[in-house]
């Protein structure tokens, strides 16, 4: 059976996601000059990252307050997947430091990252829907929270749909 140290981890590994897409995506629209929409869009979903990572950190802490993780323990605990998704958000978030973001190169950063926000709604609604983390999920406030966070996920996938079209004007 899961502990709460272990579902706290588990919260933490997921809050370590929320806070590489916050910083892609907040990277992304410090380096768009051509459109102000765009940069809205890509605000808006960068900064409700940040939310969601400070959320399940929170919630993570209110569960065990000196759970610590890294990427070696998210790997075991959830799978190389999240792990391997980690270090591509960084490797594109320092190619947007390194490299002029080229309208082409940001349509293919904002396609790319609305695949993974589907990827990431997926995930917290199938960790939210398991019978298996109801029954040991002892908080309906933390299983409120990754509800929540699925829904914003598929928000953030059409507002992402909605600035690879002003970018294809």
């Amino acid at each position: 059976m899961i502990n709460n140290f272990c579902i706290s981890k588990i919260l933490l590994c997921m809050a370590i996601v929320e806070r590489e897409v916050s910083e892609l995506l907040l990277s992304l629209a410090r380096g768009i000059e051509w459109s102000e929409d765009v940069r809205a869009i890509l605000m808006y979903v960068g900064f409700d990252s940040v939310k969601h990572a400070d959320l399940l950190e929170k919630s993570a802490k209110n569960l065990v307050p000196d759970a610590e993780v890294n990427l070696k323990e998210c790997e075991e605990l959830v799978g190389t997947e999240s792990v391997k998704l980690v270090k591509r958000l960084r490797e594109k978030t320092e190619e947007i430091s390194i490299d002029l973001l080229t309208i082409e190169k940001a349509r293919e950063l904002i396609e790319e990252q609305t695949k993974i926000e589907g990827d990431i709604g997926e995930e917290y609604l199938n960790m939210c829907h398991a019978k298996a983390f109801s029954l040991i999920t002892k908080s309906s406030l933390i299983r409120k929270i990754l509800e929540l966070i699925s829904e914003d996920e598929e928000r953030h996938i059409e507002l992402l749909k909605s600035a690879l079209e002003y970018l294809s004007l």
